[in-house]
């Protein structure tokens, strides 16, 4: 039976999946998530799929900002040392879609091209990165030992999501928008899987269904519903 993740923020809730040789990605990069809000972020983003342990370990993450007048964009980011150093060590881009529809499903995807640097974010299946805030300095990933996380920046920043996510990939290939495009509104057959390293489709449980064993654990007892995006 399809199902989503349910995350509540004020419960702290979000899903786990503990460091592994398949997920520790330095190069190419591809992150897809659907997610469907029930609040909007204020002052702290929320966060969507995440790798990052702490201030000096931090790989990627997508996350939603508040961007005040430019409205909630998305924004996919990629760490080569670890740090956050802005300006010479990570890539990202701000997507442009004003993503501000509590209860609409939203499909988001982030790749990331060593060769160029670049990173891209992608909108229900378009790419939607041009001429939006974006830097290009990362030529490779961060490679530490953080859980890839749902829902949840890092211990210690947190920025719980609100509301339902579902459909999450990992990808060690750059997808090409024409990929991306085709797969983004179903799920993925055996023969449509490779490069994919953790695919957790969230139909009731946190299982990873590429057989690499990369199982998200369920914190702060997160629910699972019927309301799914396809």
């Amino acid at each position: 039976v399809n199902k989503s993740v349910k995350l509540i923020k004020s419960s702290a809730q979000s899903l786990e999946a503990v460091d592994s040789a398949s997920l520790s990605v330095t190069g190419p990069l591809t992150v897809e998530a659907w997610f469907k809000l029930k609040s909007l972020p204020t002052d702290e983003p929320y966060a969507i799929v995440s790798k990052q342990e702490n201030e000096s370990n931090r790989s990627w993450f997508i996350a939603l900002e508040n961007k005040g007048e430019a409205g909630y964009l998305l924004r996919f980011n990629v760490d080569q040392t670890g740090d956050n150093n802005t300006g010479t060590s990570i890539s990202y881009r701000y997507g442009s879609t004003n993503v501000n529809k509590i209860g609409k499903w939203y499909h988001v995807a982030g790749t990331y091209d060593p060769v160029t640097k670049e990173a891209r974010v992608y909108v229900n299946g378009k790419d939607d990165g041009t001429g939006a805030d974006y830097e290009s300095n990362a030529s490779s990933i961060f490679d530490g030992d953080a859980s890839i996380r749902i829902g949840v920046y890092m211990p210690g920043f947190e920025r719980y999501f609100d509301g339902k996510i579902d459909e999450v990939r990992v990808w060690n290939v750059t997808r090409t928008p024409k990929q991306i495009k085709k797969y983004f509104d179903q799920e993925l057959s055996q023969n449509q899987r490779d490069g994919l390293v953790g695919y957790w489709k969230l139909n009731g449980t946190g299982d990873d269904a590429t057989g690499n064993g990369n199982t998200m654990v369920l914190v702060n007892a997160p629910t699972f519903s019927n309301n799914t995006p396809f």
